[in-house]
């Protein structure tokens, strides 16, 4: 047995030497120019030519010693190692310096000068160049083609190319390789060329001085460019085209390029990460070409450039990249725009730093869903005409959690956009406006703090379909929200404080806006609505909602030529001028307001016409609560008036005012005043405790008052002065320190069915010629319940008692008929002549009638029970016809050939006649 195993080891060994045999080993050889020339240098690599009895073959290791290889033109067509010991120059006269057509081969430590191309890798893998240095070649200088798995390391390649359609090194469909540690420089073409391959890594290499781009990258797919330097080319450091990605390009240095840093030309799966581009001419980073998609740079330092970063469509109705991402980079003083991109789609812009850029930090037009978030854009600009965010002519825009501060011109500015949201920004110290839309719709601008801009702090032009809400807008030097020709806005629970000139400001056709829930303290004017010019008016259809406007220098709130506008449940207090001024205004409401200690008046309406004031509270403010002045049908319904320290409500030189169902307690001065106007109606009203009058109505015409309680106010119950055809009708007129109803110089008064009572005169007309007095009840006045000083005054059927002078006449022609007069002092005290006494009850009075006025006629009364006398006449000519004078203490008294007795029925008086 162990014979038989000794025997198969013998055959088996004897098996092995004949094969080796049959395999010839690696040889290392040495050529030396003292020992062979060029030519047979040549025939050598060719396989013609033996050197030491051997051809070349695969595996051998080649070293060249010192020398100068003058035309040396060599082909490899073997896997062999080529080194050098001392310095080795190849130098052509045109040509390729190397060409390698086999796989495996290693060239180290050659220097190449003056050929076509330096080195030209045919076809052939695994090739490794390393250590050479490759100039003043015609063409390329490094060509690999076809060839996977290239090596090409730590050469030198500069001073090539006699052309810029040269390259330095160019990769040309091959896959896997490595350029690596290379110092490629003054090349008059492209630096490094990658064009068509697959998984090669371009790194560690110093790309300089080239006459166009330093790196190119086309065609190709899964590269990465990564700790280059790529400075001082005269066009792009770094350049990537139509290539379908992933493209990785990291820490690299691109700066003091002619044009760009890096350029990204239609190139999807583009990371760029982690480099420096500075002081590029043209762009930091640019990327255009609806192809380059889902693009993202990152971590990068981009400084001192025209433009940081910059995108846009390749040509005119292209689009630009898609689904770009911006983040965490330094973004700063660039020459132009930190950030420009142009026809983008679906771009992310977050958590970048971009400040101390000439113009705008970020310009975006003409793309689609945008997002820039949680940035820091300050210090941007070097004009008012700039902007730190700008988007224009876009589609779907977030901006959020941004801080832009300090910049010189607009913060955020927004124009000519549908849909936008502007949300969670700190937007502050910018040196034009804080937030900027423009010729926009669908726009929210959300959560915002807008303080301290030089002009507003948000600002809405030409625009429609904007929701503002729970905004800060606080300390700005002009307006806190600004709205110009802006229509169907929103601007609901925002601060807009501390404003220099306006916190809510709508100028110039703002239609539909509504405003409700904010705060807006301590500006110039609380909210502000004006039009500009003839053409461009005010607001309309205006919503003005539960707003805070207080301790405004002026106006809380202003309306200037606006029509249907609503300003409902709003509190304005201490305005230095006018809680709310209406100018030049029509179809207003202004309905459940609490306005309150404000300098001036409560409410305020100029030229302003077709208006309905309700259910407001109206006081403690310095002037009137209420002032109307050049109005047409307003209504003044149901408002609430104290404290104010001139009139409640003052209406003057206004037609067709109504004022109804308001209560006017404790004003300074009347409760409400009507002077100059027509038409006004005043019905309804609790008129109490003021300082002067309750109701006034001066150089009026045709002036209603029904159905009113007036009480306890320091002066009048009611004056009327100059104001013909008054009716005064219905009202509770009582305990009014002077008179209850005052007529001056008022023709053709109506008075019908008011109580009048506890006053110091009930009513008191004075030259105020033709009035009718029906159905008053008059009671209780200290003085007169009727003072007449005016002619042609009919009073009729009113009841009249417990007054100290029940009618009280020095007017001429008056008719005194069936009132119903008793227990005052005197009944009736007439002094004047030509008045009528007819069929009055007068009963109980002290004395009944006092007449010493001529040709009077007493006809028709009954008198009975006054305690001293029924008449008392001293007038000339008086006919005292038909009365019934009964139960007297006097029946009459008169004097000799003053009085005409008929048909009197004068009896049970204690002294029916007395003549004196």
């Amino acid at each position: 047995m162990k014979k038989k195993q000794i025997l198969v080891a013998i055959s088996l060994s004897l098996i092995f030497f004949s094969m080796l045999s049959g395999i010839s080993a690696a040889n290392e050889i040495n050529i030396d120019l003292n020992d062979i020339t060029i030519e047979n240098i040549a025939n050598f690599f060719l396989g013609t030519y033996q050197i030491n009895g051997n051809y070349i073959d695969d595996g051998d290791s080649i070293s060249f010693k010192e020398g100068n290889y003058l035309g040396l033109n060599l082909i490899i067509n073997k896997a062999v190692n080529l080194t050098t010991e001392g310095i080795v120059k190849f130098i052509g006269n045109g040509g390729n310096g190397l060409t390698i057509n086999s796989s495996n081969v290693n060239v180290t430590g050659f220097e190449l000068s003056n050929y076509t191309t330096g080195i030209y890798v045919n076809s052939s893998d695994n090739v490794t160049l390393n250590e050479n240095k490759v100039e003043n070649s015609k063409s390329h200088a490094i060509y690999v083609e076809k060839a996977n798995n290239a090596k090409i390391t730590n050469n030198t390649v500069e001073n090539n190319g006699n052309s810029t359609n040269t390259r330095a090194i160019f990769l040309q469909q091959s896959n896997n390789s490595v350029v690596e540690k290379n110092i490629v420089k003054n090349n008059s073409g492209r630096g490094i060329y990658v064009n068509g391959s697959k998984g090669v890594e371009v790194k560690e290499n110093v790309v300089t001085d080239n006459k166009q781009y330093g790196i190119y990258v086309a065609l190709s797919e899964n590269i990465e460019i990564n700790d280059n330097i790529a400075n001082n080319n005269n066009q792009s450091g770094i350049l990537t085209a139509h290539n379908n990605g992933p493209i990785k390009i990291d820490n690299n240095i691109a700066q003091n390029n002619a044009e760009n840093g890096i350029f990204i030309h239609d190139t999807a799966n583009v990371t760029i990460t982690n480099n420096k581009v500075n002081n590029n001419p043209k762009y930091g980073i640019f990327l255009n070409g609806e192809g380059t998609t889902n693009a993202k740079i990152s971590n990068n330092i981009i400084t001192n450039n025209n433009i940081g970063i910059r995108t846009e469509g390749e040509i005119i109705g292209y689009d630009g990249p898609i689904n770009l991402e911006i983040s965490n980079n330094i973004i700063s003083n660039n020459l132009q725009q930190g950030i420009y991109l142009d026809m983008n789609q679906n771009t992310l812009i977050k958590n970048n730093l971009i400040t101390g850029n000439k113009n705008h930090g970020i310009y975006i037009q003409r793309s689609n869903n945008t997002q820039i978030i949680n940035n820091l854009v300050d210090n941007n600009g070097n004009s008012t005409s700039t902007r730190a965010i700008y988007i224009q002519m876009c589609l779907d825009a977030l901006v959020s959690e941004n801080i832009v501060t300090n910049n010189s011109g607009r913060g955020i500015y927004i124009n000519g956009t549908n849909r936008a949201q502007i949300t969670n920004n700190q937007v502050k110290n910018n040196k034009q406006y804080g937030i900027y839309v423009a010729l926009s719709e669908n726009i929210e601008i959300n959560a915002n703090t807008a303080n301290y801009n030089t002009l507003s702090g948000i600002i809405i032009a030409h625009g429609e379909s904007t929701v503002i809400t729970n905004n800060i807008a606080n300390y700005n030097e002009v307006n806190g929200i600004y709205l110009h020709d802006a229509a169907g806005i929103i601007i609901a629970n925002n601060q807009a404080n501390n404003n220099k000139q306006y916190g809510i400001y709508l100028q110039g056709g703002s239609d539909n806006a509504t405003i409700t829930k904010n705060t807006a303290n301590n500006n110039n004017y609380g909210i502000y609505i004006e039009g500009v010019g003839t053409f461009e008016p005010g607001a309309e259809n205006t919503k003005i909602d539960s707003n805070v406007a207080n301790n405004n220098t002026i106006n809380g709130i202003y309306l200037d030529d606006t029509k249907n506008t609503q300003i409902t449940n709003n509190k304005i207090t201490s305005s230095g001028n006018h809680g709310i001024l209406i100018k030049n205004s029509s179809k207003y409401q202004l309905l459940n307001n609490t306005l309150s200690k404000n300098k001036a008046k409560g409410i305020y309406l100029e030229d302003s016409n077709e208006g309905k004031i309700s259910k407001n509270i109206i006081d403690n403010n310095a002037n009137e609560g209420i002032y109307l002045n050049k109005t047409r049908n307003v209504e003044l319904i149901a408002n609430t008036l104290n404290r104010n320290e001139n009139s409640g409500i003052f209406v003057i030189n206004s037609t067709n005012v109504t004022i109804a169902q308001n209560t006017a307690t404790n004003n300074r001065q009347h409760g409400i005043s009507v002077l100059m106007s027509n038409n006004t109606i005043i019905t309804k009203n609790n008129v109490g405790n003021n300082e002067l009058s309750g109701i006034s109505l001066i150089h009026g015409v045709k002036a209603s008052l029904n159905n009113n309680t007036v009480t306890n106010n320091k002066e009048n119950g009611i004056f009327i002065y100059e104001t013909p055809n008054a009716i005064v009708n219905n009202n509770k007129i009582t305990d009014n320190l002077k008179y209850g109803i005052q007529i001056e110089k008022s023709k053709s008064v109506t008075m019908n069915n008011n109580k009048v009572n506890n006053n110091l005169y009930g009513i008191y007309l004075d030259k105020s010629d033709n009035a009718i007095l029906k159905h008053n009840t008059i009671n209780k006045n200290k003085k007169s319940g009727v003072y007449i000083n005016s002619n042609n005054v009919k009073l009729e059927t009113n009841i009249i008692t417990n007054n100290n002078i029940g009618i009280s006449n020095i007017g001429k022609n008056n008719n005194l008929i069936n009132n119903k007069i008793s227990k005052n002092n005197y009944g009736i005290y007439n002094k004047i002549n030509k008045v009528q006494i007819i069929n009055n009850q007068i009963y109980k009075n002290k004395n009944g009638i006092y007449n010493k006025g001529k040709s009077s006629k007493i006809q028709g009364n009954k008198i009975t029970y006054n305690t001293k006398y029924g008449i008392y006449n001293s007038g000339k000519s008086t006919k005292i016809i038909k009365n019934t004078i009964t139960k007297n203490k006097y029946g009459v008294i008169y004097l000799k050939k003053t009085s005409s007795f008929k048909s009197n029925n004068i009896n049970k008086n204690k002294k029916n006649l007395v003549r004196k």
